[in-house]
């Protein structure tokens, strides 16, 4: 057996549509004449190189594959064989997907949920102490045309300069998120061959103290508040070790002021913030588009 002539017939008109979800999805046919050159079973010419192989694109409706090929018998030398195409909307004219999901990690503590400093009944910070700790993270994901190298680059260990008003796909529900309160996680983007577009994964850690680093001031040498390396121009004030009340070294850390004053038992704790993570606006991500 071997095939003479495969041509298409008049065909490629849109057979159906429905609507799964926010995404339309339709099909079409193609229909094709088949000619033997001898009485030959249908099913034997499903497989022929004028046929458009299973998974192939439509030459129109470039998102819709063939998923089915059916032969039907004319006549013994002549098989008519319906292909038929299915397919969504372009996955680049979906929206984005957004949710909200908790995610924990190990993290050094210093200070209890007041914010006051952990430390002995002497006053003195205990060091190494590890708690869990668990943020809110904001999810978005979208299709896009082109790999999205230039937003990762630049929006890599930052934070967010603007309010942001954040919100979970299909929710009427809002989340405003104050400035220095997210910060920027990107996902590996994955090519999907099949459509010829990247879907893009963005995710923001939020924070309701901020992401500053927020430490106690303690070390292992204060200043008395008189004493200096360097009378001349280069002053530096003269550090000394911390110690027991009866001089000896303790070899620990101390409390200090914002000056480098060791603290009185009584005196209240202070605190350093230092920006670790670069501070520009998130409008320009379209976390709610």
């Amino acid at each position: 057996m071997a095939v003479v002539n495969v041509k298409e017939a008049w065909s490629g008109r849109t057979a159906f549509e429905r609507r799964e979800g926010q995404v339309y999805v339709w099909g079409a046919v193609k229909i094709y004449t088949v000619l033997c050159d001898m009485p030959t079973e249908p099913a034997f010419v499903i497989g022929d190189a004028g046929l458009p192989a299973i998974g192939a694109a439509h030459n129109v409706f470039t998102y819709a594959y063939l998923v089915e090929k059916t032969p039907e018998p004319i006549s013994p030398y002549l098989i008519q064989v319906t292909c038929r195409y299915e397919g969504k909307d372009s996955p680049l004219a979906q929206p984005s997907l957004r949710w909200f999901s908790p995610v924990s990690s190990i993290e050094p503590i210093d200070t209890d949920y007041n914010g006051v400093a952990i430390t002995n009944p002497l006053k003195r910070p205990y060091e190494g102490l590890q708690i869990e700790w668990t943020d809110l993270v904001f999810n978005w994901r979208k299709n896009l045309a082109t790999f999205p190298l230039s937003t990762m680059y630049a929006y890599m260990n930052t934070i967010n300069s603007d309010v942001i008003v954040l919100s979970a796909s299909g929710s009427s529900d809002t989340l405003t998120v104050a400035a220095n309160c997210a910060r920027f996680i990107p996902q590996e983007p994955q090519y999907m061959p099949d459509g010829n577009y990247w879907q893009v994964w963005w995710q923001v850690a939020l924070r309701a103290e901020t992401w500053k680093l927020h430490v106690p001031c303690i070390g292992p040498t204060y200043w008395d508040g008189a004493s200096y390396e360097d009378p001349g121009p280069n002053t530096r004030k003269k550090q000394w070790l911390a110690h027991d009340g009866d001089r000896s070294k303790t070899g620990g850390k101390i409390r200090l002021s914002a000056t480098g004053l060791r603290l009185a038992d009584a005196a209240a704790d202070v605190f350093q913030d230092f920006e670790i993570y670069t501070p520009v606006p998130y409008a320009p991500l379209g976390l709610n588009l």
